[in-house]
């Protein structure tokens, strides 16, 4: 493990690391002793990521040349009535247009005689900036937060997991960011 990290940290020189966030304490009997467990999610931060994102010329190219259809379809959520009736985008059309999505996983080991299932769900960002025939590609989607599905049944733990975007989205909203 030790070896691929540092190989990725030399070759990769964008790699944005996962950082470990405790989203709650779970209570388990282990040899009829009850015990409490912490329980910890994944998170890659995401004005690191966000900033990596920026940094590629044809994602800068799409912010900076917003998209806009050219007749009155809806082609995309870019031509919604929210986007186009939001403050902020009616005032900046090149502000980041965030788009959160949540998807859950089971992961399973077929092989052996304990076969269980590992339930885990994902959150990722991508920008509605990034035309819609780009924007589903897989280059384009960011992972955001990864964490056993048994772990988020609570919203205190969701928000544990999430604060760090929420907080930059806060942050962005309010300040905004140098590139």
């Amino acid at each position: 493990v030790s070896k691929r990290k540092s190989y990725y940290k030399k070759h990769c020189p964008t790699l944005v690391e996962p950082v470990k966030v405790k989203v709650g304490d779970k209570f388990v009997t282990k040899n009829g002793v009850i015990q409490k467990s912490e329980r910890f999610g994944y998170v890659i931060p995401f004005k690191q990521c966000l900033t990596q994102l920026l940094h590629l010329p044809e994602v800068w190219q799409y912010v900076q040349n917003p998209h806009v259809s050219q007749n009155e379809y809806m082609h995309d959520i870019c031509d919604g009535q929210y986007l186009n009736e939001h403050p902020l985008f009616t005032e900046d059309r090149k502000a980041l247009q965030i788009i959160l999505n949540c998807d859950d996983m089971e992961i399973v080991n077929p092989l052996g005689s304990h076969v269980k299932k590992h339930k885990i769900t994902m959150f990722y960002f991508t920008l509605a900036n990034i035309p819609a025939q780009y924007r589903s590609k897989l280059q384009a989607i960011q992972l955001l937060a990864v964490c056993k599905a048994q772990d988020l049944k609570s919203q205190a733990c969701e928000k544990r997991l999430l604060s760090d975007f929420i907080e930059s989205v806060k942050e962005l909203e309010s300040v905004g960011m140098n590139i």
